[in-house]
């Protein structure tokens, strides 16, 4: 009975980190407003399984519990990954056309496919062992808290993409726990093999990430450097050399004399700001000068400045 609590622990462990990074995807990926989208969607899928679990009780009788969640685990585990593989293949538009509305509602079932193999085993554990209800919920609420937590030094240390991996991963690992118990032979060797490639996976995006966020916004975008936090995703873009800088608003009476090198940057694809290249010399730089964002330095010369929600760069 402690491998089916191990089991229903990570499995809400799982389903949480699940759900909240795909709010992080989702930012990247598209709009902001469709981060709540994601978690529709999980409400749905666990829904869905449970409903599954009811009208389907033919399926899970006493003998065949263990197997049952075991299977469901397994499920959850590798469609994790292949739901974030077309996810991050198909370009999500989200527009009043038939191409929007299918390509929405695909992405919807597609990741709401893993949350109901989810719902299908807190369902089982909940309703099929009524004597331990109460330890069975503990187990689901303190896999779900402690997911939550997670995403935070997760996220800190890995992009989101190979994060999911990990998911993947401790899925996984529960259906490892879950069969445990079974007298299938198979379903705990497929098991233990999946919790490998799982993690060799994960492992191999963390070093060469090749899966990652591609399209962004329904544009391809691929940038020299990015970095993902709990909060956002840093996207650098390739050094270029232009003759009238990026600015806010340029004034007239600038004149170009010497080349600028610029970095472009963004926060998940659509906060921009510019690095300009400083070579230690205030002329190199003379044309922030210029820009609207520098009048308050004219009307009040050589001021203490507190700045609000900069991007970097050459905002600051």
């Amino acid at each position: 009975m402690r491998k089916t609590y191990a089991g229903l622990f990570l499995t809400s462990l799982a389903a949480l980190m699940l759900e909240i990074l795909l709010t992080r995807v989702f930012s990247v990926a598209t709009w902001y407003y469709f981060a709540f989208f994601a978690i529709s969607v999980a409400m749905f899928g666990l829904t869905v399984g449970a409903i599954f679990v009811y009208k389907r009780a033919d399926l899970f009788t006493p003998e065949k519990l263990g197997e049952r969640m075991a299977l469901f685990a397994l499920l959850f585990a590798v469609s994790v990954d292949i739901a974030l593989f077309i996810f991050l293949s198909v370009p999500f538009y989200p527009r009043l056309t038939g191409l929007g509305v299918f390509s929405t509602a695909f992405i919807y079932l597609v990741i709401a496919f893993p949350f109901a193999c989810a719902g299908v085993v807190v369902c089982l554990c909940l309703t099929r062992y009524p004597e331990k209800t109460s330890l069975f919920y503990a187990a689901d609420l303190v896999g779900a808290g402690v997911g939550a937590f997670m995403v935070f030094p997760v996220l800190n240390a890995m992009d989101a993409p190979t994060a999911v991996f990990l998911v993947g991963a401790v899925a996984a690992l529960s259906a490892v726990f879950f069969a445990s118990d079974c007298v299938n032979t198979k379903l705990k060797k497929a098991s233990s093999a999946a919790f490998i490639l799982l993690s060799l996976l994960m492992a191999i995006n963390f070093v060469y990430q090749p899966v990652r966020v591609e399209w962004v916004k329904a544009s391809f975008n691929v940038p020299e450097f990015e970095l993902w936090n709990s909060f956002s995703r840093i996207a650098v873009y390739p050094t270029r050399i232009v003759k009238t800088p990026y600015s806010w608003g340029l004034s007239s009476a600038y004149k170009a004399d010497n080349p600028i090198i610029e970095k472009m940057i963004d926060i998940d694809g659509v906060s921009e700001t510019v690095m300009t290249y400083y070579d230690g010399n205030p002329k190199s730089v003379e044309h922030l000068k210029y820009d609207v964002t520098h009048i308050a330095h004219y009307l009040r010369d050589n001021a203490k400045v507190f700045i609000i929600g900069v991007g970097g760069g050459r905002d600051i």
